[in-house]
């Protein structure tokens, strides 16, 4: 017997150095005796000494052990002992010294038999296993709290395989989102709500996996077919050795489309050709866009944080002045053309329209005013006035007022340089017959057609005006010889005599009379050179302004004054009745009588 325990002391010895390394408690029974010998490490895990629990037995194991473990394991073991599973192997809690209860891992095998086949002795080992199975525990309620929040919380949750795209799981929340179950949402993939193409759907989905992004917005489609564009905030999970996107899902449609709404809103602000002034209720400028600093000069530190009428420059109308005053009293808007202050100091005309921001409960909490830079309309304006004052509106032509402005210039350079100037003075004859037959439109019609062809006439230096009715005033610079002044005059008549034609076909002929007059250098002003015109006299027989004879030769003397006239060949003929009307008339298309000149020495 003794030699027996020598035997098994020894094989205890080399059991325990075979597994000291493994931190593991060792145990050896004799299931016959219930003798039961345990290692250092056995007694350490329960936190007490080998010594503290000498002597030691099967009941040493059993009253440390959890009364609620001790069943199973003793099933294990009769299972183990009848050949049914190899080895004995159960968790189990023992009652640590500290009152706690720590896990074990328990394995044992049968070494020994008796001779009639009954187990005899046992060995086995204790493992400390609390660490992991608190960590378990401390997952398996993880798992249950995330499955409990996932099931229940009010945010709309998925989890998709980053794979495949198919969704895992999903919440009631987006289950109600959606308008599909959570049966039917597990049979779908992502590609089915969300409505970008599957290959940037895929892409989106790496790029978490890969942690280099997980926020996104998305387009969705739900069950019904409404479109909407969800915020999805999705990160990598490891479920039971496998990678899935666990993504948090939130509509936001309405909100992008109020910060699309801004973003438009600041874009038209920085892009306004109008310059924009934001204040407070105070008049003190909080903001102004880029065109205030491209309008006034003014850049934005030297504006922002005063006053908006520091600008403004002084009103002159008392009116005005007035009513912006009481728009400024009562906190209303107003529009009005103001003179602003450039950043150079000069003053400019603008349009200005204030207009009053009111508060959620109807307080003003500031002003946008809107200012239009009208320089350009202003000057447009007096351009327009300028040119209808100094434009015949029928001819398009200067007027009388342009070309006495133009003499007295040309005057005054001839005065200081000695040079010469030709006026020649067209006086269209018969004109009256033209407006009491057709009307005035017609006569306008025949005026503006002779301007016209009086222009083309002209070379480039030269300057044509309608100074009065039926009246053409042409100054010809450089010429100075009557010959010369003459032969212009001459072209003038020629532009004059061709028939016009008419708007509606009929062919109507006018005569002219045209004086010429050298004018020299000198001191007198315009008003006195057309005051004293050349005369303009009809040669007509028998005319009352008759005064030089047929064919009369052309003077030729300097500042002479020439005029050369035209026979009465006005008149024209209606197509539709051909009833003669005026003096004389030409059939349209008929070849025109021969023009016969006549010159007059002027006086």
């Amino acid at each position: 017997m003794t030699d027996n325990w020598v035997s098994r002391a020894h094989e205890r010895d080399r059991f325990e150095l075979a597994i000291a390394g493994t931190r593991l408690g060792l145990w050896d029974w004799d299931m016959v005796t219930g003798e039961t010998v345990f290692n250092e490490r056995w007694a350490e895990i329960i936190g007490y000494t080998l010594d503290e629990l000498s002597p030691t037995s099967i009941e040493t194991w059993t009253s440390l052990a959890h009364p609620d473990d001790l069943a199973h394991s003793a099933a294990e073991i009769e299972r183990h002992t009848q050949g049914l599973i190899p080895f004995y192997d159960v968790e189990a809690r023992m009652r640590h010294r500290d009152g706690t209860w720590v896990w074990v891992r328990d394995r044992g095998q049968i070494v020994e038999w008796t001779l009639d086949g009954k187990p005899r002795r046992m060995l086995g080992t204790h493992e400390d296993i609390n660490d992991r199975v608190i960590a378990q525990d401390e997952l398996a309620a993880s798992e249950r709290r995330f499955a409990a929040m996932f099931r229940d919380h009010d945010a709309l949750m998925l989890l998709v395989d980053p794979g495949t795209g198919r969704i895992v799981d999903a919440n009631h929340s987006a289950a109600q989102f959606y308008g599909y179950s959570i049966d039917e949402l597990r049979s779908m993939k992502i590609d089915q709500i969300n409505t970008l193409p599957p290959r940037e759907i895929a892409r989106r989905r790496k790029q978490v996996v890969d942690h280099t992004r997980e926020s996104f917005v998305f387009p969705h489609r739900l069950a019904n077919g409404q479109s909407r564009l969800v915020e999805v905030h999705s990160s990598p999970i490891v479920d039971h050795g496998r990678t899935l996107l666990f993504s948090i899902i939130r509509d936001v449609t309405e909100r992008e489309y109020f910060e699309a709404q801004q973003r438009q809103a600041a874009a038209v602000f920085d892009h306004m050709s109008d310059a924009v002034i934001i204040a407070d209720n105070r008049g003190m400028v909080l903001r102004v866009n880029p065109a205030f600093t491209r309008i006034t000069g003014w850049p934005p530190e030297r504006i922002v944080g005063h006053d908006t009428r520091s600008i403004a420059a002084p009103i002159a109308d008392p009116d005005l002045r007035k009513t912006v005053r009481e728009s400024h009293r009562k906190m209303e808007g107003f529009r009005n053309e103001l003179m602003l202050m450039h950043a150079d100091g000069t003053e400019f005309p603008c349009l200005i329209s204030a207009s009053p921001v009111h508060g959620p409960m109807g307080v003003i909490d500031g002003y946008v005013t809107l200012v239009t830079d009208i320089r350009d309309r202003v000057r447009t304006e007096q351009d327009h006035l300028s040119f209808v004052t100094r434009h015949d509106p029928v001819t398009g032509l200067p007027n009388r007022v342009w070309f006495a402005e133009l003499l007295d210039q040309r005057l005054d350079e001839m005065h200081r340089n000695g040079s010469f100037a030709t006026l020649l003075l067209i006086d269209i004859d018969r004109f009256q017959v033209i407006n009491d037959s057709f009307g005035r439109d017609a006569g306008d019609d025949v005026l503006a057609q002779i301007g016209r062809r009086l222009q083309a006439r002209l070379r480039p230096e030269d300057r044509l005006a309608a100074t009065d009715g039926n009246e053409f005033g042409v100054l010809l610079d450089g010429i100075s010889g009557l010959p010369e002044a003459t032969r212009a005059a001459e072209r003038m008549l020629e532009a004059i005599v061709s028939p016009v034609l008419l708007p509606d076909g009929t062919e109507a002929r006018t005569s002219a009379c045209v004086g010429v007059k050298v004018i020299p250098g000198s001191s007198q002003t315009a008003e006195l050179v057309l005051q004293n015109p050349p005369p303009l006299r009809d040669a007509r027989p028998g005319h009352p302004r008759a005064s030089c004879p047929r064919d009369a030769p052309v003077a030729r003397m300097a500042g002479a004054g020439v005029q050369r006239s035209l026979p009465a060949t006005g008149g024209y003929e209606n197509r539709r009745d051909r009833r003669r009307r005026g003096a004389d008339a030409v059939v349209p298309g008929r070849r025109s009588a021969r023009v016969s000149q006549r010159v007059h020495p002027g006086r």
